[in-house]
């Protein structure tokens, strides 16, 4: 085998190093949501594919005291990616009290059903239930195809 040269080395090594970032950061890009799920959306059953990504988007009052809670999944069906808070796009101000936009990334991670719940709470008012502001059914089948 013939050596190589300190600096050919280098060169090797650094193509390398970029391929296996490049393909790493590849492999950990976002995948697109298939599908969206909007407060309009409640009572609904959607049908997606192990390995799909759906998302949440809800917008929430900002100053009304409500807490969004977690929310309620099986996670033998479902895994939550992510949650993000941001301004909805209509809401470039910077005031107190402006809706929220909550998103929530999830992907389908094995076959079956699983209701999908989320929920609101004042936390002084312990004596109230939460109140449900979303429940969803995924049902999930097979692979990507």
């Amino acid at each position: 085998m013939p050596r190589l040269s300190l600096p050919m080395l280098l060169a090797v090594l650094t193509v390398l190093c970029l391929g296996a970032l490049s393909a790493g950061a590849g492999g950990a890009q976002e995948s697109k949501p298939v599908l969206t799920v909007t407060e309009k959306d409640s009572g609904k059953t959607f049908t997606l594919k192990v390995g799909d990504v759906f998302r949440l988007d809800l917008r929430r009052p900002g100053a009304t005291g409500y807490l969004l809670l977690e929310p309620e999944f099986d996670r033998r069906v479902l895994k939550l990616l992510r949650h993000r808070e941001e301004p909805p796009p209509y809401a470039a101000e910077t005031r107190v009290g402006r809706p929220i936009r909550h998103l929530y990334d999830f992907q389908v991670a094995a076959q079956g059903t699983s209701h999908l719940v989320l929920k609101i709470q004042r936390p002084w008012e312990k004596d109230q239930p939460a109140r449900e502001i979303l429940k969803v059914t995924i049902i999930s089948q097979g692979g990507k195809g």
